[in-house]
C-alpha cells in the first residue's frame, strides 16, 4: 500500500534542528535530582539550587537594575519573560543564551577574576544582550510571530555571522558599563594593535567560519566588538538601526541590505574603513622597547600561554595550541619537551621537585571541579585533596591558592596533612588571584576588595592585614618573587598596555621593565636570580622570552594612560519592585510557545491538516516534541487521526524516555530508561525499556529490552587536523518478546575511531592525520527496537544498529563500503575496518564578504576499507579523495569529499566516482 503525502516536514525538522543543540547542551548541564528555587521578578525568573539562592538574589537585583537601561540602549524589549538558570557543578567561567522556545540564559557561577569590576554584572549584561539581539522581530517577521508564536525560523538575527552576534553582546557589555568591558580591555586591545602594526588584521570573510589559528574563536569577540564600537562612534544609534532592519527581513543572510540601509555602505567597505582607522592609530604609538640580550625560546605557532615557572633550573610553561590538549612543557636542549597533558589551561608553580597546579577533575558522574594536582620530574600526575581550589602558588615550602565561591573568594594554604586551611575568608564581593608565598610567611597577591580595583598587595597572616603595594585604577596581577634580588615582578596596565614592572616588598622603588606595543605577562625570575622569563604577545600567539635581570631596562614611570574606561562606575539605581522566592516548577516554561502547520495529502485519505510543536522547561528536566495530523476533515472519507509524541524526563537519575505514535500502518508505544555513570573520559549507560508496536501485517508485538552502552568522551569531529584522540562505543541489547510474533534476540554493536596527527617537527607543518575506524555488529534472532535514543544523545548513537550499507551510522555519514554498490552485503554479522591518511594541502580561507559559505582546509586522503561478514562475504575497497572543509550558513561545519574508489574482490566490485558531503571526520 502506498501513500502520496506532501507535508511541511522539512520545516519542522529545521525547527527542531535549531532546538537540538540547545537541548543536547543543556541535558548535560545539570545534575539530576537537585531541588531548585525560583526568584520571581517582573521581567525574570531566576532558577538556582539551595546553595546558590544568595547569588540568585544578587542577580535578581542586577537584572532588574539593568533591564530598563539595556532596553533603552538596544531600542527593543524581549517579547517574553527571561529565564536564568544558575549552576556551579562545573568549574567554568562561561554562560550561554538561547531564545527558543523562550529567552533562556545559563550561567556557570565561577567568578571571572579579570579586570572587570563586577563579574556577575558583566556576564549578565553580555548574555542578556544576546536575548535583546536574537529575540528581536520587526515588520513582516513580527506579524508572522503573532500568528505562529516563537517558531524557530522567525528569529532572523540568529542567521548572522558569529562575529556579529558575539561582537554585539561584547559591545553592549562595554557601553553599558562606561567602557568597563572587553571592548576596551588592554589584552583585547593588545592583539588588535599588534595585528594592525604587522599588517595581519583578518579579512572580513575569514571570520564567517571558525578561525583556524590563534586566538581562534576569541577573534569573533575581538573583531566584532571593535567593529561595532567604530560603527557607533562614527554615527551613534547606527548599530541599533542596523539590527532593527535585519530583524524584519524574511529572506536570510541579507547582511549588506541592512548595512546599506543603516549606513549607506556595505559591510566590506565599513570593515576596510574601520581597519584603516585602527592602523593609523597604531602608527602613532611609540616604538617598542625590548630588554637587551633577550632570547626567544622557540615559539610554536598558535600558542596560548597560561602559566610560566622555573622547574629544576629550566623554564617550564603551560601552553595550549588549539589542537592538542593543554600541556606542560619545559625548555631543554633548545626545544620544548612535553612533561604532561592537562584538561584545561591553568597556572603552574614549582617548588623543589614538584610542580603545583589545579586542573579540572571529574569528582563524580555529574561534577567536574578545579582540583589541586602535582607533577613530578617524570610528569607523573598525583591528584591532591581539595575541591574548588585553584590558582596555586608554591615556594619556600609553602603552597597557597584560591577557593572560589560564586560571590567571593577564600585565600587558602595547604596544611601538613594535605588539607587546605583558610588564610582569609573574603567578604561579599572580595576576590583574590595569583597568590605567591614569600620567605617570611607573608603572601603577595592581586587583591580585589569589594568595589575594586585590582591592586598588588601583601597579606601578613601574623597581623591579619593587607598592605597595598599599588593603588591606582589600572589592573595589576601575576606577582612573582625574586628570592635573590628581593623584588616582586608583576603585570601592570597603568600605561594602557600590560607591561612588566617590579617593586620592593615595602612598596618602594617601582620600576617599569618593558615597553611592548602588545602585551607582556607571566613574569618568572629564575631561582638563582640571574634571569627573568616572561611571555610576550605576538600576532600568532604568545612567545616565551628570557633576559638577564641585571640588564633589564629602567623605563621612565608613566602617569595613568587616558582611557575610555571609567574609573568609578555607578550602576543604575535599584528599581522599586517586589520579588518572590518559590520552589521551582517546570510547568510555566513547558507551555508550547510556537506551532507549525502540517499539511499532507494521501491518495487514499485525501488531505490532512494538523500542527507540530516542541518545548522544554527552563532546567531541561522535561522536554517534548509533538505532531498531530487529521485526515477526512472534508467529510467525504472516514476521519483518521495520526500523532507522534515523544518526551524526555531528566528530572531524576536515570533519564526516562517516553514515546507514543500512530501512523497509517503502524502504531507504537514505549518507555525506556538510561542510567549514566561517568568517570574520566568514559560514560557507562545501563539501559532498560518496554515497547509495544503494531503494524497492519503482523499485529501487536510487545517486548522488553535491556542493555549496556559504553561511550568515550574524547571526540574530535570538528577539527580537520585533530592532534590525537578518538572514541570507543559499545552497545549490547537483549530483547524478549511475548503476546505476538516473537521479537526475541540479541544485538551487539561496537565502533571505535582513533586519530593521530603526524607532525614533521615541533611547530612544523603537519604531515597529516592518520585515522583508523573499526566497527562490527552481531545480530542473533530477531531483536526488537526499543528506542533508547530519546534519553541521551550518546545513547541515540549507540542504540542505532549498524548495517553494512551504513557502516558509519553512528556519525550519520550514510556511506557504503567504498568500491561497492549499496546493499551489496546483507548480513547479520560483520566486521568493518577502515584506515585513512589525510594530508593537508592548503589552508584556503576562501570566502567573500558576508557570503554564508566559507572554505577552510583543502586536503587529500588515501583510504582502505575492508569487510568480513558471515556467509563467507568479503569486500575490500581503496579510495583516493580530495576534501574541502567548509562552513555553511555561518554555523554548520561540513566537508565536501570528491573521490574515486575501486573494489578489489568479489563480483560486485566496481569503480565509482562520488561527491559526498558530511561531517569533518
Amino acid at each position: 500500500m502506498t501513500h502520496t503525502r506532501f507535508r511541511l516536514v522539512a520545516l519542522f525538522t529545521l525547527c527542531c534542528a535549531f532546538m537540538a543543540p540547545i537541548a543536547a547542551q543543556a541535558a548535560a548541564e545539570f545534575p539530576p535530582g537537585e531541588e531548585r528555587w525560583t526568584v520571581v521578578t517582573p521581567h525574570f525568573r531566576i532558577h538556582a539550587p539551595d546553595r546558590l539562592t544568595l547569588a540568585a538574589s544578587q542577580l535578581a537585583d542586577i537584572a532588574e537594575r539593568y533591564f530598563d537601561p539595556m532596553v533603552a540602549k538596544a531600542q527593543t524589549a524581549p517579547t517574553a519573560v527571561t529565564h536564568i538558570v544558575l549552576t556551579d557543578h562545573l568549574d567554568l567561567v562561561n554562560g550561554y543564551t538561547s531564545v527558543i522556545p523562550y529567552p533562556r540564559i545559563v550561567l556557570y557561577l565561577k567568578p571571572q577574576t579579570n579586570r572587570h569590576t563586577d563579574w556577575l554584572e558583566h556576564v549578565f549584561i553580555h548574555e542578556f544582550a544576546h536575548v535583546l539581539h536574537l529575540d528581536r522581530a520587526e515588520e513582516e517577521v513580527a506579524g508572522l510571530r503573532s500568528a505562529f508564536g516563537r517558531m524557530p525560523l522567525l528569529f532572523p538575527n540568529q542567521l548572522q555571522p558569529r562575529w556579529m552576534l558575539e561582537g554585539y553582546a561584547t559591545w553592549m557589555e562595554t557601553v553599558m558599563r562606561d567602557g568597563d568591558g572587553r571592548g576596551y580591555d588592554p589584552t583585547y586591545q593588545a592583539l588588535m594593535r599588534i595585528a594592525a602594526r604587522d599588517g595581519a588584521l583578518r579579512p572580513l570573510h575569514t571570520l564567517n567560519e571558525a578561525p583556524p589559528d590563534y586566538p581562534w574563536g576569541d577573534d569573533w569577540y575581538r573583531y566584532g566588538v571593535d567593529f561595532w564600537l567604530d560603527v557607533d562612534q562614527q554615527a551613534p544609534g547606527t548599530v541599533q538601526f542596523w539590527h532593527r532592519i535585519f530583524s524584519g527581513q524574511l529572506i536570510p543572510f541579507r547582511i549588506n541590505h541592512a548595512a546599506e540601509a543603516a549606513t549607506g555602505k556595505d559591510v566590506a567597505t565599513l570593515w576596510r574603513d574601520w581597519q584603516g582607522r585602527l592602523t593609523e592609530q597604531v602608527k602613532a604609538l611609540p616604538d617598542p622597547v625590548e630588554p637587551p640580550n633577550t632570547t626567544v625560546l622557540g615559539q610554536r605557532s598558535d600558542q596560548r600561554l597560561s602559566g610560566l615557572t622555573w622547574f629544576q633550573g629550566e623554564v617550564t610553561a603551560s601552553i595550549y595550541d588549539g589542537h592538542w590538549n593543554p600541556e606542560v612543557v619545559r625548555w631543554r636542549a633548545g626545544d620544548w619537551q612535553r612533561l604532561a597533558r592537562l584538561n584545561a589551561p591553568v597556572r603552574i608553580s614549582a617548588d623543589g621537585d614538584l610542580i603545583w597546579t589545579a586542573d579540572l577533575h571529574h569528582v563524580d558522574t555529574f561534577h567536574q571541579f578545579d582540583t589541586p594536582m602535582t607533577l613530578d620530574p617524570d610528569g607523573l600526575e598525583t591528584w591532591q585533596a581539595g575541591e574548588h581550589v585553584a590558582d596555586l602558588g608554591a615556594g619556600f615550602g609553602a603552597v597557597v591558592g584560591v577557593r572560589h565561591h560564586p560571590e567571593r573568594h577564600d585565600l587558602v594554604a595547604r596544611k601538613p596533612d594535605g588539607s587546605w586551611g583558610i588564610v582569609v575568608s573574603g567578604c561579599l564581593g572580595e576576590y583574590f588571584r595569583h597568590p605567591v608565598p614569600l620567605p617570611d610567611g607573608r603572601i603577595a597577591l592581586a587583591h580585589y576588595p569589594a568595589g575594586g580595583p585590582w591592586d598588588l598587595a601583601i597579606y601578613d597572616p601574623h597581623r591579619a592585614a593587607f598592605f597595598p603595594l599599588t593603588q591606582d585604577e589600572a589592573g595589576d596581577g601575576m606577582p612573582a618573587f625574586d628570592a635573590v634580588g628581593g623584588r616582586i615582578y608583576w603585570i601592570s596596565e597603568r600605561s594602557g598596555q600590560p607591561q612588566i614592572d617590579s617593586i620592593l616588598p615595602d612598596g618602594s622603588d617601582r620600576i617599569r621593565h618593558t615597553g611592548v606595543i602588545g602585551a607582556a605577562a607571566f613574569p618568572s625570575p629564575s631561582p638563582d636570580g640571574q634571569t627573568l622569563a616572561w611571555g610576550e604577545l605576538t600576532p600568532h600567539g604568545w612567545s616565551v622570552r628570557t633576559a638577564p635581570i641585571a640588564t633589564l631596562p629602567r623605563l621612565p614611570e608613566v602617569d595613568e594612560a587616558p582611557s575610555p574606561i571609567a574609573t568609578h562606575i555607578e550602576p543604575p539605581p535599584k528599581p522599586d519592585y517586589e520579588s518572590l522566592v518559590r520552589p521551582y516548577t517546570p510547568w510555566e516554561s513547558l507551555t508550547p510557545t510556537w506551532w507549525l502547520p502540517n499539511l499532507a495529502y494521501s491518495n487514499l485519505d485525501g488531505w490532512g491538516l494538523g500542527a507540530q510543536t516542541a518545548g522544554n522547561d527552563a532546567a531541561m528536566e522535561y522536554s517534548y516534541a509533538a505532531s498531530l495530523l487529521g485526515y477526512g476533515l472534508d467529510g467525504r472519507r472516514k476521519p483518521r487521526l495520526l500523532w507522534y509524541l515523544t518526551g524526555i524526563i531528566d528530572r531524576w537519575w536515570p533519564t526516562i524516555s517516553l514515546e507514543t505514535q500512530r501512523q497509517f500502518d503502524f502504531a507504537a508505544h514505549g518507555i525506556s530508561a538510561a542510567l549514566p555513570i561517568a568517570w574520566d573520559d568514559w560514560t557507562l549507560y545501563g539501559l532498560a525499556g518496554f515497547r509495544g508496536s503494531k503494524n497492519s501485517w503482523e499485529g501487536w508485538n510487545r517486548y522488553l529490552a535491556a542493555g549496556l552502552a559504553l561511550d568515550s568522551r574524547r571526540q574530535f569531529l570538528s577539527d580537520p587536523y585533530p592532534a590525537r584522540g578518538g572514541y570507543l562505543r559499545l552497545f549490547a541489547e537483549r530483547t524478549v518478546g511475548w503476546l505476538g510474533p516473537l521479537d526475541t534476540g540479541t544485538r551487539l554493536t561496537a565502533e571505535g575511531r582513533g586519530f593521530l596527527r603526524l607532525d614533521a617537527a615541533p611547530g612544523g607543518h603537519p604531515w597529516g592525520v592518520f585515522g583508523v575506524q573499526l566497527m562490527g555488529s552481531d545480530v542473533q534472532g530477531r531483536p526488537g527496537r526499543i528506542g533508547f535514543g530519546g534519553a541521551q544523545s550518546a545513547v541515540a548513537a549507540l542504540a542505532t544498529p549498524l548495517t553494512v550499507t551504513t557502516p558509519s551510522a553512528f556519525l550519520g555519514d550514510q556511506q557504503p563500503l567504498r568500491g561497492y554498490p549499496r546493499n551489496t552485503f546483507l548480513v547479520n554479522r560483520f566486521f568493518v575496518s577502515r584506515a585513512e591518511w589525510r594530508l593537508p594541502l592548503a589552508n584556503t580561507q576562501w570566502g567573500k564578504s558576508t557570503w554564508p559559505i566559507a572554505a577552510g582546509q583543502l586536503f587529500g586522503s588515501v583510504a582502505v576499507d575492508h569487510l568480513q561478514g558471515d556467509l563467507g562475504q568479503k569486500g575490500t575497497g581503496v579510495a583516493l579523495e580530495l576534501g574541502l572543509t567548509s562552513t555553511l550558513a555561518y554555523w554548520v561545519p561540513t566537508t565536501f569529499h570528491l573521490g574515486v574508489a575501486r573494489g578489489l574482490r568479489g563480483p560486485a566490485a566496481i569503480t565509482e566516482y562520488y561527491l559526498r558531503m558530511g561531517q569533518i571526520f
